[in-house]
């Protein structure tokens, strides 16, 4: 089993920067268009997400140079994100994104130096898991911000690109078939692991996005993500025989019982559109019970989505497709994903870009009920055709993977933790100074992040009571 680590870490590096540079190339472009309320060309950038089908025609031959190029271009791209401005942060977004995903898919054929290849399913699911985590820990250090996105923590992601150096050098790529063969549900597999890599993005890669949706308790939820996720990667290595006694019913119904978890928590808690500028205000209070026990039931049932992803890549792993064959599944995730981050924008722009953005005001649902059902239904066929493997015995773990688990899981808790409320003297004030303030989602005139700026603006009025306008309601 300890040949495998090289696997699981490079897996969680690139899946994680992949998340990363996805929601940076996304981000930029969004804000770089709000300025302008409206798209203009820079929404090209979303052509990165199509770049790796460029070096599918070179798969077989150069494999391993691609894969060493398409490292030193995420390293390279992914590292300078912490320091450029929003319009340099887009481009090297956008090559990140690109080397991630070139170098995932020249990833699912590798195997470690002197290991055996038959648990492609297992460790990319535990890598996945790993990159949750990561990606919690790593938002919670900063109240929300991935710290190692931000000049002070740009050292973090220098360093998980070192990390990942050292996994590629200890793994060795599988060469694809010579001849083509004609195979079933790659193509659906594919699209299935886009469609959790957007689930994950959007939701679980930073759960403080789901605690603003429903006002829930930001520790509890942070914990609940960070914690199960955790628990997955120990429970790949302590009890793998778990995940291979699951049958294909019990998938589907997980799954599905997680779609309609997910869809309630966000119709739950959702907030009906006045229907006309002289309509009543909307006043919204705390959470009832009734709107707590989806959102419980979503964080408790999300790790299907590691059992969807171990399906996935089985599937792809028993077929093993020519490089030519993996394109119809590229294209299809892509466009889904690419589809999923403008339905997901246009329920919060919809006033700015007619008339097709009208569609989507108020079904912010739509966004995470479509690829859920799809998982569903694409995880159900896959694990149809798997065929069912040697069952792997339970091993004992290096050291040093308790260490790295307790340490994320220390660190989420005491980083999620609340900070103390300061306690001011009333005594002999007779009034309060109250203030609202539009942040543009904390950019500044020139589409720059400006946390720092905007807080010393707070601190200088001195106000009691603040209300926040344009904050960002949703991760994409």
């Amino acid at each position: 089993m300890k040949r495998n680590y090289p696997l699981i870490i490079a897996l969680a590096v690139i899946f994680l920067f992949f998340i990363q540079a996805a929601g940076t190339l996304v981000e930029s472009i969004y804000i770089l268009d709000l300025m302008h309320t409206n798209l203009d060309a820079k929404v090209l950038g979303l052509l990165f997400f199509f770049a790796p089908l460029l070096l599918i025609p070179f798969y077989k031959k150069f494999s391993i140079p691609l894969a060493w190029i398409s490292f030193v271009v995420l390293f390279v791209a992914r590292g300078l994100l912490a320091w450029l401005n929003t319009a340099d942060r887009l481009l090297a977004a956008g090559f990140a994104t690109a080397a991630a995903l070139s170098l995932f898919f020249l990833l699912i054929g590798a195997q470690p130096k002197g290991g055996r290849h038959s648990q492609t399913g297992r460790w990319g699911s535990a890598g996945l898991a790993l990159a949750v985590s990561l990606s919690v820990l790593l938002r919670t250090v900063d109240y929300g911000i991935d710290y190692s996105l931000t000049p002070a923590g740009g050292w973090a992601g220098i360093l998980l690109g070192l990390l990942l150096a050292g996994a590629l050098m200890q793994l060795e790529l599988v060469s694809a078939p010579v001849e083509e063969k004609q195979v079933r549900g790659v193509t659906p597999a594919i699209l299935g692991i886009f469609l959790v890599l957007t689930l994950i993005y959007f939701a679980f890669s930073a759960p403080a996005v789901m605690a603003r949706w429903t006002e829930g308790n930001y520790t509890l939820i942070v914990l609940a993500v960070g914690l199960l996720a955790v628990g997955w990667v120990w429970l790949s290595f302590i009890r793998p025989q778990v995940f291979q006694r699951i049958n294909r019913r019990f998938v589907l119904a997980w799954n599905l019982v997680f779609s309609a978890c997910l869809t309630g928590t966000i119709l739950a808690h959702g907030v009906a559109f006045p229907p006309r500028p002289d309509s009543p205000s909307v006043t919204v209070g705390g959470p009832l019970w009734g709107q707590v026990i989806p959102l419980v039931l979503t964080l408790l049932l999300f790790p299907v989505l590691f059992i969807d992803m171990e399906v996935f890549l089985d599937r792809i792993h028993q077929a093993r497709p020519a490089p030519r064959q993996l394109v119809p599944g590229i294209l299809l995730g892509v466009l889904a994903l690419v589809l999923l981050v403008f339905t997901a924008i246009f329920t919060n722009v919809w006033g700015y870009i007619q008339p097709v953005s009208l569609f989507f005001r108020g079904k912010f649902w739509m966004a995470y009920f479509l690829p859920a059902v799809s998982i569903s239904l694409l995880a159900w066929e896959a694990k149809k055709v798997i065929s069912d493997s040697e069952e792997t015995s339970a091993g004992k773990p290096h050291w040093g993977w308790a260490l790295l688990l307790g340490g994320i899981c220390l660190g989420t808790l005491i980083r999620a933790i609340p900070a103390k409320r300061l306690q001011v003297d009333a005594a002999d004030k007779a009034s309060l100074r109250v203030m609202t303030f539009n942040i543009q989602e904390a950019n500044d005139g020139n589409a720059e992040k400006s946390f720092d700026r905007q807080l010393a603006v707070e601190g200088f009025f001195r106000v009691a009571i603040i209300g926040l306008l344009d904050v960002e309601g949703h991760n994409p």
